[in-house]
């Protein structure tokens, strides 16, 4: 059996993959930080693992994978992410998602961070903004969540504007 630091790994591959795709597709683009952990710890704890960019508008996305837990457990958050979520999310209003992914319940949690962060606990129902069956297909259906339009349509209105 595979552990969580396994699945993890597995689940930013899946990631990375699917990010790509939707990137040359449609109207998402993202950027992927430096990883503290792989870089030998000597480059500073990151806000998130990655800066998307969702129909040209700027938010952070934070990849969580479990072999043990059903739902997001804030333990999960390093203490630079949780700092972020509170400066950039919650008092900035910069959108910071949560992507949680569980082996046990075989699904993808999409949580919204800045509520996943309010008060002692974590109310699920008001942070949790969509449930992925794992047999789904995850670029569809994060196209579908985040209302992503072809890249085709922004490439013809950059053509009309700016060439």
């Amino acid at each position: 059996m595979r552990n969580s630091q396994q699945i993890g790994k597995d689940f930013e591959k899946t990631l990375k993959s699917v990010f790509l795709s939707l990137q040359g597709s449609t109207t998402f683009l993202f950027h992927e930080f430096v990883d503290s952990h792989a870089a030998g710890n000597l480059v500073a704890g990151q806000p998130a693992d990655y800066l998307i960019s969702i129909n040209g508008k700027l938010a952070f996305l934070e990849a969580k994978a479990s072999t043990t837990q059903k739902r997001f457990q804030r333990s999960m958050l390093q203490p630079a992410q949780r700092g972020a979520i509170i400066k950039h999310a919650q008092i900035m209003g910069t959108p910071y998602y949560i992507l949680f992914h569980s082996s046990v319940e075989k699904v993808y949690h999409i949580l919204d961070g800045a509520i996943a962060m309010k008060g002692s606990r974590i109310n699920y129902a008001d942070a949790l903004l969509m449930e992925i069956p794992e047999q789904n297909c995850l670029a569809l259906s994060l196209t579908g969540h985040w209302n992503l339009r072809p890249l085709s349509e922004a490439i013809r209105r950059y053509e009309k504007n700016y060439v």
